[in-house]
């Protein structure tokens, strides 16, 4: 009989069904159809957000959009600069693979890997701050799992108001605890926001995605320099690997022909706001 191999969210299990039921859903469709995997994560992230919002009792019901509701738990402090990234990133890859039905495999995989960060601090957060769990395993989807998708889907909607339901009662029970216990979670959230970790490609994901949106042509997986990469004239070009003295260069940045600014894409560095802003005087 084959083995299922178990979820890397196995320890939302004990959280939130629903929340545990999205990504089980997401590490499914990753081998075969990374377009849903993509959508599932979006659908995970936000209510993700909805849950930590509702649990510090700053949820909102009607109206608001997940871009909203992330920029507001930034400015209340209750996520940090980091975790703002992540959660952006899981809803533009989501909402392009919905609008453009489109999302290739490596992207979907960067993508999971950043939402079960994403998990994990969500574990140390509000349940055990010393929460440590094991490597992340790409999924690999058995025929029995396949054969369980239609089924996950549909009790998935039918639970769709049961979710809500859910957070409004985290909301009212947050709304009677006291002021320093929110605040215990928010010292929590930014203490695990130090914790995160990716490897390199998601990494990389997430900085070419912070690049695009401040106006350079940036992927590092085709745009780089062994590829053939050069600056060109009337371009801003976010070159990968680019040879120096000291070693290759994850990005220089080039506008025309003239280089302007190094990016350097470590794990612990998923926030290149710094070198945008030196970039951004030359512009």
């Amino acid at each position: 009989m084959p083995t299922i191999q178990p979820s890397n969210f196995i320890f939302l299990d004990q959280r939130d069904e629903q929340l545990a039921r999205l990504s089980r859903l997401a590490e499914k469709y990753l081998a075969d159809d990374p377009n849903t995997c993509l959508i599932k994560l979006r659908q995970f992230g936000e209510l993700l957000a909805q849950t930590v919002a509702a649990r510090m009792g700053l949820y909102r019901f009607e109206g608001e959009t997940q871009y909203d509701l992330l920029r507001r738990l930034q400015e209340e402090g209750v996520i940090s600069r980091e975790i703002y990234l992540l959660f952006g990133e899981i809803r533009r890859a989501g909402n392009e693979a919905n609008h453009e039905i489109g999302g290739d495999q490596a992207r979907a995989l960067n993508s999971l890997k950043i939402a079960w960060q994403l998990g994990i601090w969500f574990e140390r957060t509000f349940f055990k701050p010393e929460f440590i769990t094991t490597e992340f395993i790409q999924p690999v989807a058995s025929r029995e799992e396949a054969a369980d998708l239609r089924f996950e889907l549909e009790r998935l909607a039918a639970e769709t108001a049961q979710a809500k339901a859910a957070l409004a009662q985290q909301q009212a029970e947050a709304g009677h605890k006291r002021a320093s216990t929110i605040q215990k979670y928010r010292a929590a959230a930014q203490n695990a926001s130090q914790l995160i970790h990716l490897d390199e490609p998601a990494t990389r994901q997430l900085i070419d995605a912070q690049l695009r949106q401040a106006g350079w042509e940036a992927d590092t997986v085709n745009l780089r320099h062994g590829n053939g990469s050069r600056p060109q004239k009337g371009r801003n070009l976010a070159i990968a690997e680019w040879p120096t003295a000291s070693g290759p260069a994850d990005y220089v940045l080039f506008i025309g022909l003239m280089p302007i600014a190094v990016v350097e894409a470590k794990r612990k560095n998923i926030d290149v706001s710094t070198n945008l802003q030196q970039a951004k005087r030359y512009t």
